[in-house]
Order: structure tokens, then sequence, then C-alpha cells
């Protein structure tokens, strides 16, 4: 059986919510289900469970999810546990996500911080990155204490590491990086990574959000 693939499934899906109903409804059922699916194991397990008929497992999601998903949703679901293959739905809904965000110009950034941001702070810091990476910017905020103050932030598959954690981690590998052999020539100034900045050379200076410090308040 050939895999069916999440960006395809996700343009198709795409076309066809623009024609029957506002895409974002399919967006939020999307993460709905990935949701319950991620939480509810036992229904997952059922979905993917070739050895269950695909009429059976179709009814299950009838009885289960049918009263607040969208026949185009729906229209998915059957089609994936058909081909058994329901455990796709999470990368069709990234894709799917990701797709519509395009069509709006918006651009989401995962902000992790060590405590929570108060709404001054993250409007500054989403208009900075507005002001540095160009549309409608929407912060997804995550606290992680474990980052112990600064921030991290995601940007698709670009990380920007501001974090005390993440520059005590980088200065930890420098120290422990061996000095190069007597005779050999040390790298020409400007050509390494500076202490504490978590760049990588070569990368650029990622963007310095207006407002928020580089330790939110109470660090």
């Amino acid at each position: 059986m050939t895999a069916l693939d999440p960006g395809t499934l996700a343009k198709a899906l795409l076309s066809i919510a623009r024609e029957r109903l506002d895409p974002q409804t399919v967006a939020d059922e999307l993460a709905e289900v990935t949701r319950i699916l991620a939480s509810v194991p036992l229904l997952k397990r059922t979905l993917a469970d070739p050895g269950i008929r695909a009429e059976e497992r179709r009814s299950v999601v009838s009885d289960a999810l049918g009263n607040f998903l969208s026949p185009v949703t729906l229209g998915l679901l059957d089609l994936l546990i058909d081909e058994n293959q329901v455990d796709t739905v999470s990368a069709v809904a990234d894709v799917y996500r990701r797709l519509l965000d395009e069509d709006r110009g918006i651009v989401r950034a995962r902000v992790t911080s060590a405590v929570k941001l108060s709404p001054v702070d993250v409007e500054a810091l989403r208009a900075g990155l507005a002001k540095k990476l160009g549309g409608h910017v929407v912060i997804e905020q995550e606290v992680d204490p474990g980052i112990l103050g600064g921030l991290i932030v995601q940007v698709g598959d670009t990380v920007f590491d501001g974090s005390i954690a993440g520059r005590i981690r980088k200065l930890r590998e420098e120290l422990e990086t061996p000095p190069p052999a007597s005779g050999e020539p040390s790298p020409a100034p400007g050509t390494g990574t500076a202490p504490g900045t978590g760049t990588a050379p070569g990368t650029g200076t990622p963007p310095t959000p207006a407002g928020p410090s580089a330790v939110p308040p109470g660090e």
C-alpha cells in the first residue's frame, strides 16, 4: 500500500474547504482531532487497527466525533481509515495550517520563556518580530522554567536560542573544546562563535525583539 502524502492531502483539503466552508473551521477541527487522538490512546488504536473493518471504524468516528466535525474533515478521516493511515492526521493538520497561514500572511512564532510573559511583553515581542520577519506574527507561548531566563524563539524550522540555559550550554561546549594542537593555526578572529551568543557561525544574528529584555521580568 502506498503511503498517502500529508502535503498532497493538505492541499486537496484546503481546496475543498475553500469551496464549502471557512478553511479556518477545518484547521480548528484538525487540531481538535489531533488533540483527542493524542489524549485517548484507545480511540487512536481502534481507528488505526486494520484488524477492525473499515466500516466499523468509520462508525466509531461518526459516533464519537461526528457531532462537531464538518463533512470535509469527516471525509479526510474516512479516507485515512480506508488506507489504514490514521496516524497521518497530525501531519496533515500541520501542513494544512502552514498552507493556510501562508495564504493569510501569518507568521507563527513559538516563544519559550522561564516565566509567563506579560501582555505588554508579548505585544512588544510580536511587533519586533513583525518588523524583522514581515507579515502578521502570531505568538504561541510556552513556559519552561528549565531555560532559567531569556527567550527561545522558533519560527518554522529556525530556532533563536537566547536563553540563559542555552548560553551556559554553549559556554560549557567551548570550554570543553580542546585547544589546537601545537603548530596548528588558531581560528581567525571573528570566525568562531562568540561565547554566550547562542548563534552558530555564518547563521547571522537572530532578530532582537523590541520590548522584552533578554531576561523576562523576575529573573
